[in-house]
Formats: C-alpha cells, sequence, structure tokens
C-alpha cells in the first residue's frame, strides 16, 4: 500500500521496455496549462450526488465535483474496493517512479496514448499535444463499513437513479474540453508551432 516500499515485479532490463509501452507522460507545461484554464471552473452537482459524498470521510471525496492533476491505471478487469484501489496506486507508483498519484481508471486513454507515440515516430502527428480529460462518475472504494461489493449496487433503490454521477460528469466533461478547445482554437496562430504551456 501508499508509503511502503515497493517490489520490482520484473527485472529492470524488462522494466525499462514494459514501461515505454505502457507508461505515457503528458507534456507538464501542456497539462499545467489546461490545469490553471480549467482548476476554478464550477461543476455540476446535484442533491445526489451530495447524499453519496456525505458516506466518505476522505476529504476530497467529500468535495463538490472540482478540477484535479493525476494519474489514470488501465487494466482489463473491472474491479472496485480498497484492496484494489491500493493495488492501482502502487502500479502508479510503481510505473511513475513515485512521481504519480493515482486518481482514475482508464481504457480508451492508454490505446490513444499508443497509437499516438506509433504515429509520433512517423512524424505524423506530435504526441507532446496530447491532453487527457477524464471525469469520474462514481467511486472504486467504498465509504467506511461497506463492503466493495455496494459500489456496484444503485445506492438510491431505484432504477431510474442509478449511476447517479453520469450525468453530472458528462456535463462537466462538456464544460471542461470547450474551454481548452476554444482557447486552442481562438490562439491558434501562437498554438500551432508551439505546445502551450
Amino acid at each position: 500500500g501508499p508509503g511502503q516500499a515497493l517490489r520490482q515485479p520484473y527485472p529492470p532490463e524488462v522494466d525499462a521496455r514494459i514501461a515505454k509501452r505502457v507508461a505515457f507522460e503528458m507534456h507538464p507545461g501542456l497539462v499545467d496549462w489546461a490545469y490553471r484554464l480549467t482548476k476554478d471552473m464550477r461543476l455540476a452537482d446535484t442533491q445526489a450526488l451530495r447524499e453519496v459524498r456525505a458516506n466518505y470521510t476522505q476529504p476530497k471525496a467529500r468535495r463538490p465535483p472540482f478540477v484535479l492533476k493525476g494519474a489514470v491505471l488501465t487494466g482489463q478487469t473491472y474491479w472496485a474496493g480498497s484492496h484494489m484501489t491500493a493495488w492501482a496506486n502502487d502500479w502508479v507508483r510503481y510505473y511513475t517512479g513515485g512521481a504519480g498519484e493515482f486518481v482514475m481508471t482508464a481504457m480508451e486513454d492508454s490505446g490513444i496514448a499508443h497509437a499516438l507515440s506509433r504515429l509520433g515516430k512517423s512524424r505524423l502527428v506530435d504526441p507532446l499535444r496530447l491532453l487527457v480529460l477524464r471525469t469520474g462518475s462514481n467511486y472504486c472504494t467504498p465509504p467506511p463499513k461497506e463492503e466493495a461489493a455496494s459500489l456496484m449496487l444503485d445506492p438510491t433503490g431505484t432504477e431510474e437513479q442509478s449511476l447517479i454521477g453520469l450525468e453530472a460528469s458528462a456535463s462537466s466533461a462538456w464544460l471542461l474540453g470547450q474551454r481548452v478547445v476554444l482557447r486552442l482554437v481562438d490562439k491558434w496562430d501562437v498554438y500551432r508551432d508551439t505546445v502551450p504551456q
């Protein structure tokens, strides 16, 4: 778990080869630029989301929707719970040399990053311009005293309210993405040849 020494799962020569294929670092200046542009935006929130958040004790879990920077981890298996979240934290710390903080799971982002990396080697795209926007619609760990299985149940008890965070999440993705894209378009005479920072 966090704070413990990481066990090296592979020999160092294998680590370097694997890390190039599975860990994609975005341009820090571009990430910081987009973060500064969006960090103070007010995001969608609902009474239902406030009620779900009230069950948590962790400060970030109790916050209204907000923008943050962090690392995503891709996996082929659906997982939930504190043990699997510790597992995700360990892998993110391992592949980022302790620099990354796991904040969310992802699937397609790693495939896109891998494709852009390969296209970049052919000089067809600039992989330094990769910017990933993910929005959360649920938690990966349950509130205290609840089992991980509770995350897969409808928190409201009604079919219509399942995935209560999905609408707010989609709305936030639109608002945040729109701000970044519109700024890029507005300043394209500058950003065409220079990565925003």
